[in-house]
């Protein structure tokens, strides 16, 4: 029924909707191309995604984008192709995923989360506040999105992806 529905949508929309109508056009674009890749469209979703990412306007719009593309690649377990989409997502929003010295990277993380911790009580951590910035949450969406594919992948990839997910929490 929903693809029905964006199907008509899509028909229906003015040539110029990027232009004149930028939110409703990024929000169908983003919208269809989901519902398309969750009824295993996926060739037509990823038409739709590259479209929308060449439109957007913003780094945050295109981390949307590039989220919609995780999931797709996991489901179609192309799990290299999910993970490289995840770090360009990532680089879009100022963090990188090294993946070369991967164990050196590894251990950095767990230092920082170690002089994060310092003498807390595990129980402590409870008592932290919620995660409110915005951007941090959509890496946190990313590297949550990731997470699948690289622990089918490569499980040192898995270990890095956890670390820092961690540390951005704390």
């Amino acid at each position: 029924e929903a693809l029905n529905y964006l199907n008509h949508c899509y028909e229906y929309m003015p040539h110029n909707i990027w232009d004149v109508y930028y939110e409703l056009a990024f929000s169908l674009y983003r919208e269809f191309a989901e519902i398309l890749y969750l009824n295993g469209h996926y060739e037509e979703a990823q038409k739709l995604i590259c479209l929308a990412l060449e439109k957007s306007k913003s780094s945050f719009e295109q981390t949307e984008l590039y989220a919609l593309l995780i999931i797709q690649f996991t489901m179609m377990a192309k799990y290299e192709e999910a993970i490289f989409t995840g770090k360009k997502a990532l680089s879009l929003l100022g963090v990188d995923l090294s993946l070369t010295e991967i164990d050196k990277v590894i251990n950095e993380e767990i230092y920082l989360i170690k002089n994060m911790l310092a003498d807390r009580e595990v129980v402590s951590l409870i008592d932290l506040p919620l995660m409110t910035d915005i951007e941090k949450k959509q890496i946190m969406k990313i590297l949550s999105y990731i997470a699948a594919p690289s622990y089918y992948s490569d499980k040192k990839i898995f270990f890095l992806v956890s670390a820092k997910k961690v540390r951005l929490s704390l």
